[in-house]
């Protein structure tokens, strides 16, 4: 299938009566006529794996319910490619549940979009990393700027992307949307080349909307219209199409790094 032009959302929740996305079919269009008009051309529908898991529907059920939204987006004359994966939440099991397709992967893709608590990391987690990349699969780490643990020690960030695994982080969180520590490890994960994906992570036309038109006006203004275009559409479309990413070389972080380290690689608090 043919990808639209435009801005590639990896992270979305569009699928109606799921999770806590849109509660009906009207709401879900809305959601992706709202992202049409903001520049978006391809949207991944990833709903969240609890909730996955429960409907009890696997790969055929989690399509035919996406197969709903794209005829009702047809019906409404809204130009846009859709895709199917999960937001996997991190638990031991989840190798397990991708080999058993109770969970997916970005639109059939080695790449995988994992969500991390917000709290503290588990103990379980690099073992489960490492367990899902000896199975083939690329781990994306969706929005770590937003845990609690990273923002205290975001050197993390490099150790994930030195061994392989790449970076997702929320469009609202550039701008401070999540708080002024979210904002702090998006600027430095972006100067180091920690972040290859920045998506609006939407649940409603309004509320968590999906526009990432702000994001790359954003970045455009502070790292350049090549960096917006990267984060923004080539290396999502990429993960998408399945592809390798030619990426610059991560930049090292100093363990314990902090405002002071902020301000003086960024001129800000």
């Amino acid at each position: 299938m043919s990808l639209l032009p435009g801005f590639v959302d990896l992270h979305t929740h569009i699928i109606p009566g799921l999770d806590d996305g849109p509660v009906d079919l009207e709401t879900s269009v809305a959601l992706v006529r709202a992202a049409v008009a903001g520049g978006t051309g391809v949207l991944v529908a990833t709903s969240h794996s609890a909730e996955v898991v429960q409907s009890g529907g696997g790969s055929p059920g989690m399509e035919a319910r996406l197969a709903a939204v794209r005829e009702a987006v047809a019906a409404a004359e809204i130009n846009v490619s859709l895709l199917l994966g999960t937001e996997v939440y991190l638990e031991p099991d989840t190798p397990d549940r991708l080999k058993q397709r109770a969970v997916l992967p970005l639109n059939g893709s080695r790449y995988v979009l994992v969500e991390l608590p917000f709290q503290a990391l588990p103990l379980y987690l690099e073992q489960t990393l490492f367990a899902l990349q000896a199975d083939g699969y690329i781990p994306v780490i969706a929005h770590p700027e937003r845990n609690a643990q990273v923002q205290r020690e975001p050197e993390k960030l490099f150790d994930w992307v030195t061994r392989g695994m790449l970076v997702q982080m929320s469009a609202a969180s550039l701008a401070g949307g999540y708080g002024r520590a979210a904002a702090r490890v998006c600027r430095l994960a972006i100067g180091h080349h920690l972040c290859h994906a920045v998506a609006s992570d939407a649940h409603g036309p309004v509320t968590r909307p999906p526009t990432l038109q702000p994001a790359f006006a954003h970045l455009s203004a502070e790292y350049g219209p090549a960096v917006a275009t990267a984060l923004l559409d080539e290396q999502p479309r990429a993960i998408v199409e399945d592809l390798s990413l030619a990426l610059p070389d991560p930049l090292p972080l100093q363990a314990g790094a902090n405002g002071n380290v902020f301000q003086r690689l960024f001129g800000r608090g």
